[in-house]
């Protein structure tokens, strides 16, 4: 036990005492004397998830560890935190949690507690449960508390319940329930259905069965299934016409075609309201909508003496006075709402839905739609569809398929490894390497030896360890392999790989990656995130990508975040991903043409073993990254303004390195566009770049060589280019430079030899075997050219470049047949009714690689 795990666990014993105490005395008591002004740091919750993930630790220990820091997260007000934790967990544990009907009704005193959260007592309920626990005396108790807990906002109490639930590995229907209102409220709206159709007609309770019927018609308004809403809330009138939660949904799902009858309902509702503020909260939204603000007015006087403070009651009042006027009032309800700590995240039925949550039920709706449409599909896209679902079951069958292309199967090993079944990831790999050795080489190898090291195949680990050693030995995946070869006996860390995770705004359409990259971001903060309004701010299309220098200058003003660049040195980007700040990494043209598709959000890192990924199924390409191909691109930080982060001085000086890289990049952007621009500081700048020692300085370098290659006479760019080679020597991206500065002066013997050094530093690179395809087809060696452009567009089918160069090539040898079934499948792939060939670019051979717009 490291000295970090020794400290804290001296510091969560008094935790854990609390938490056993706590079923002798109320829990509120208990939660107090845990603490919780202790707070952690960082590295200490670092360090605690990585005990309560890892399978080496023992279960029992495990969900001793999980129930305590859910709590002391929720006493300390990181109710976020907390519930993604209870989630992480569960998804964590998922496969070895069976459901269990728990037949005992619930009766007294469960029933009680039911009644007072039904009549918006809550607090009473709350220190009923906690006084029951305490007289308790460790009997057993029903597992509905969890969600009794949950339902009268005692989240604490909730996630205690809920733990001791999963204790003995399985799940009754109440905690099912419980995640289900969990997952809903982090807007895994998808999931959060499922677990509440598993508890449905389980929870022997009608009050319980109720509120479940309530919560999916919530969720099914969501999810843009208004309909269904419709019908749940009928069922419900059938049995109680009075029903105020029913009503609530039947005046919702007539806003929009028959607001008479809505508010013929709303009339009815007012009579048959009682002090729960979240239903007087509900239905007051629901008459402003129906633009009834008097009567809006009327219910939250009449009950504001009567319920319990609540935060949605009170910013609901204060919109309501300040429409009417009275703003020194709505400034004091606000003060109200601002002084109350509300955990919840309301799923929303009533409530007028925003924007953002519109935008993402509109494309909900329209995948809905396309999932329908996908009987002539490939297998990438049904399966791409299949996982927006967390459908890994569908996915995999349609990725299993003898005849399947590499990528198809990398796509099938990442499937499969999210879905836990990591032999037959690995199988599906060893068969890639196998058939298809230098697709994507370095990924494979390093997905490999990870696979073996947790299966347990330690011999078979260690070989791939020194194959990765042997062919890549600079890179980061290498250093992670000398530590396996010095120690073959070390133990896998749980969560050897950070997926991004599947988002509802997701689309085919890879030239929509910006807005996506911004939207994740925002979602790995907790913030809710407007697809639409990026798209349109960034304004792209499936017709247009977005260039790097439209990216940089748009992207502060579509975030409220921080966005801060730096240089990509290893101890500046482990500087941001200790600090779970997600990293923005670009990779590709320096300065010129560097797409908004050529950029990866890299959202984990693997401390122990020195490894990043990120990976998806379309639009993003999955990549492992070099020190050289991190030092080839800038990166960018991207987190809240509240954040203050820890920079250590190398981030502080890669920090300033990017700033100015990103002026620079602005300059010759501005150069490009304005013919009388000052080009003096950008100019000097190029000749004092040369004398910089610093390493990570080399994007400056490169972006520079880049620029003079394109912009200057051969004489000029060659002495630039011979002047940098000391420096630069050691990185792929500048002997891929040599390649297209020879290019440019019709010298593919010399080009050839460059590109050769780069490919040797990275073997599967996309963009260095397709200026090898130029190089063959300057020297009249067509039909190689051809046949090498046609096995790139199979192994990299996510990427359109391959599929552009086989049309030129296809154009140039009047192989009509072959360009026409080319080109619909390129406009298939990029979604697009028509594609322009240049022909002038055609006959150009100054450029290796075609241009990606």
């Amino acid at each position: 036990m490291t000295k970090t795990i020794l400290r804290l666990a001296i510091f969560l014993m008094g935790i854990l005492l609390a938490a056993e105490v706590g079923r002798n005395v109320p829990f509120a008591a208990s939660a107090q004397s845990a603490n919780p002004s202790l707070t952690l740091t960082r590295d200490d919750l670092e360090a605690l998830r990585a005990q309560i993930f890892s399978r080496s630790v023992d279960f029992s220990k495990r969900i001793q560890l999980a129930s305590t820091l859910t709590r002391l997260l929720e006493i300390n007000n990181r109710d976020r935190s907390a519930r993604r934790l209870c989630l992480d967990f569960y998804d964590s544990i998922a496969l070895i949690i069976d459901d269990e009907k728990f037949d005992a009704p619930v009766g007294p005193p469960y029933d009680s507690y039911i009644q007072s959260i039904e009549q918006g007592k809550r607090k009473d309920a709350v220190a009923a449960m906690n006084q029951f626990i305490a007289n308790a005396s460790g009997a057993a108790l029903h597992p509905c508390l969890s969600l009794l807990a949950l339902k009268s906002d005692s989240m604490p109490l909730a996630y205690r319940m809920l733990f001791e639930d999963f204790t003995n590995q399985k799940l009754t229907p109440y905690s099912l329930y419980a995640i289900g209102v969990m997952a809903a409220r982090e807007k895994r709206f998808i999931e959060s259905e499922r677990f509440m159709l598993r508890a449905k007609g389980l929870l022997h309770s009608p009050t319980l069965e109720r509120w479940l019927l309530v919560d999916l018609a919530k969720i099914s308004i969501v999810n843009n299934k208004v309909e269904e809403a419709r019908k749940i809330a009928q069922q419900l009138i059938q049995t109680n016409p009075q029903d105020p939660q029913a009503l609530n949904i039947l005046i919702f799902s007539n806003l929009a075609g028959n607001k008479d009858l809505a508010r013929q309902q709303l009339s009815q509702l007012i009579n048959v309201l009682y002090p729960d503020p979240y239903l007087i909260a509900e239905t007051a939204k629901l008459a402003i909508q129906l633009m009834e603000m008097e009567a809006a007015a009327q219910i939250l006087e009449r009950f504001e003496s009567k319920v319990e403070p609540n935060r949605d009651f009170y910013e609901v009042f204060a919109f309501v006075r300040k429409t009417q006027g009275r703003q020194k009032e709505a400034d004091d309800l606000l003060n109200k709402a601002r002084q109350i700590h509300d955990s919840r995240v309301a799923v929303s039925s009533a409530a007028p839905l925003n924007n953002e949550l519109k935008e993402a039920v509109d494309l909900q709706e329209k995948r809905r739609e396309e999932v329908d449409s996908l009987q002539d599909a490939d297998a990438l896209s049904k399966a791409y569809y299949c996982l927006l679902d967390e459908d890994y079951q569908n996915a995999i069958a349609v990725l299993q398929n003898e005849n399947a292309s590499p990528y198809e199967r990398f796509i099938l090993s990442a499937v499969q490894r999210r879905a836990g079944r990591l032999r037959d990831a690995q199988d599906a790999l060893l068969h890639i390497k196998t058939d298809f050795p230098q697709f994507h080489s370095y990924e494979i190898l390093s997905l490999l030896a990870d696979l073996n090291a947790r299966l347990g195949n330690k011999e078979q680990a260690l070989e791939f360890s020194k194959e990765i050693v042997e062919k890549y030995p600079e890179s980061y995946q290498a250093a992670v392999a000398r530590k396996c070869i010095a120690d073959p006996n070390a133990v896998a860390p749980e969560n050897f790989l950070q997926p991004i995770q599947s988002s509802c705004r997701m689309s085919p359409y890879e030239n929509y990656a910006a807005p996506f990259i911004l939207t994740e971001i925002q979602e790995h903060w907790g913030d809710d995130a407007s697809f639409a309004s990026f798209a349109n701010l960034l304004r792209v299309s499936p017709r247009r990508g977005v260039l790097f220098h439209e990216f940089v200058t748009l992207l502060a003003s579509v975030t409220r975040h921080q966005v801060i660049p730096f240089t990509g040195v290893r101890q500046a980007v482990l500087n941001c991903l200790r600090q779970k700040i997600p990293v923005v990494f670009c990779q590709g043209d320096m300065f010129d043409s560097q797409l908004i598709t050529e950029l990866t959000l890299i959202v984990g890192a693997d401390l122990a073993r020195g490894q990043f990924y990120a990976e998806s199924v379309a639009p993003f390409h999955p990549h492992l990254f070099t020190e050289i191909e991190l030092l080839e691109g800038v990166c960018f930080a991207i987190f809240p303004s509240s954040l203050e982060p820890d920079w250590i001085p190398e981030m502080e000086a890669a920090i300033r390195q990017g700033k100015e890289y990103i002026k620079l990049h602005l300059e010759a952007s501005h150069l490009q566009s304005d013919p009388d621009h000052d080009a003096a500081y950008f100019l000097d700048r190029q000749q004092s770049i040369l004398q910089e020692q610093d390493p990570s300085y080399l994007p400056h370098k490169l972006a520079f060589l880049r620029w003079t290659i394109k912009n200057k006479p051969g004489a000029i760019a060659r002495r630039y280019l011979d002047a940098l080679e000391a420096s630069c020597s050691r990185s792929s991206y500048y002997w891929f430079l040599s390649a297209m500065y020879y290019s440019t002066q019709k010298d593919p013997g010399a080009a050839q030899a460059s590109l050769q050094k780069a490919q040797n530093m990275r073997l599967d690179s996309l963009r260095y075997r397709l200026a090898q395809v130029r190089i063959l087809d300057q020297i009249q060696r067509v039909s190689e050219a051809i046949q090498l452009a046609e096995i790139l567009r199979d192994e990299y089918p996510e990427s359109p470049m391959a599929s552009y160069q086989l049309l030129l090539l296809y154009k140039k040898t009047g192989q009509t047949e072959k360009e026409k079934l080319e080109e619909e499948r390129l406009k298939k792939r990029l979604h697009i009714d028509s594609i322009q060939i240049d022909a002038a670019q055609d006959e150009d051979q100054s450029e290796l690689v075609p241009s990606s717009q």
